[in-house]
């Protein structure tokens, strides 16, 4: 089984890039934590170097990384620059790699860069950097920069859930075609697992109308209910 580190950058005292009202910190970890639950529905093993705001050294991640013995490092990030013009996605590989590293960031690279040129904005390439993410992973280690959050119309992008949805599920699919991931079997919905303690009563709910999935078809069976969310499961159940 596969096992994929994913990294958010920055985080706690470190808030990495800022612009437009937004801290890099905060749009990398929710992009990680809605990867890590996309993944889910992959037969993969998943860990993060943080799960929360908290301050994780450089030497922390690679260190945790290799210990794990993971398949990929996988660096989330966003970019920031001087030039507010400056918009799009990249990816970067250590300079010296081998040909696996080069064939998986191959294939993860599309799957991204094209939700950012159907949003109107730049795809900036494959590129390498002697980063110490990359240059301290002893397996295939990927950095992304997801838009700058400088740029006025990239920030407003990064700020909308539903991109980020978009950017996350891109992110899960290259994964999956770079490392020949087969999809677990499902419940009613992809990211429920058959043998998931709750599928026959997500299938009950979802057959009755009572609760629906996710316009992206997942049903994200672990994240919390909001309480608007549940009022109005409660009106469809009162409606019948």
């Amino acid at each position: 089984m596969k096992k994929i580190f994913i990294d958010p950058g920055h985080g706690g005292k470190d808030p990495g890039a800022s612009g437009n009202g937004l801290q890099e910190k905060d749009i990398v970890l929710d992009l990680s934590l809605e990867l890590a639950d996309r993944l889910k529905s992959y037969d993969c093993q998943v860990k993060l170097s943080r799960d929360k705001d908290v301050y994780v050294s450089l030497a922390d991640r690679t260190n945790a990384a290799n210990a794990w013995k993971a398949d990929l490092f996988f660096s989330i990030h966003v970019n920031g620059h001087t030039n507010a013009g400056a918009n799009g996605y990249e990816d970067f590989t250590y300079p010296i790699v081998d040909t696996a590293t080069k064939d998986i960031r191959r294939a993860i690279h599309p799957h991204i860069a094209k939700v950012w040129t159907d949003a109107g904005r730049m795809n900036r390439g494959m590129k390498t950097a002697n980063f110490q993410v990359l240059r301290e992973t002893r397996m295939a280690a990927v950095l992304l920069e997801n838009g700058f959050i400088s740029n006025a119309k990239d920030a407003q992008l990064l700020q909308n859930s539903g991109f980020r949805e978009k950017l996350a599920e891109a992110m899960a699919e290259g994964i999956a075609s770079a490392l020949k991931l087969e999809r677990k079997e499902t419940g009613p919905f992809p990211d429920v697992p058959a043998d998931h303690w709750a599928a026959d009563a997500i299938k009950f709910v979802s057959e009755q109308g009572v609760m629906s999935g996710f316009p992206d078809g997942a049903f994200r069976p672990d994240n919390a209910i909001t309480r608007a969310q549940l009022a109005a499961v409660i009106e469809k159940i009162y409606k019948g």
